[in-house]
C-alpha cells in the first residue's frame, strides 16, 4: 500500500480501503465510538493506531432481546450462520 501504510493519520476514504468496508462503515465507527477519529478543520483522520484497535478487537454480538453475549470469531472459509 506504499506511502499510505506509512502515515500517522488516513481519511476516511483511505482507512476505509484499507480494511476493505465502505466509507459509511468508518463513519458509522468514529460515529458510535468504536473507531477514534481527529477533526483537524473540516477533515477527519483516522490515526493509524485507532484503525489497528478496531481491526483487531472482537466484535459483540447481540443476541435477540439485544444483549450482548459473547465475541464474533473467525469462521472457517466455506462456513455459514444457518439461522
Amino acid at each position: 500500500m506504499g506511502a499510505r501504510s506509512e502515515a500517522m493519520a488516513y481519511t476516511v476514504h483511505e482507512a476505509a480501503q484499507m480494511v476493505r468496508v465502505s466509507d459509511r462503515t468508518i463513519r458509522r465507527a468514529i460515529s458510535s465510538g468504536r473507531l477514534q477519529a481527529v477533526r483537524i478543520g473540516r477533515a477527519v483522520r483516522v490515526p493509524r493506531e485507532s484503525l489497528a484497535s478496531l481491526v483487531s478487537a472482537p466484535a459483540p454480538c447481540v443476541s435477540e432481546d439485544g444483549k450482548h453475549t459473547a465475541a464474533v470469531t473467525v469462521l472457517e472459509a466455506g462456513t455459514r450462520n444457518k439461522t
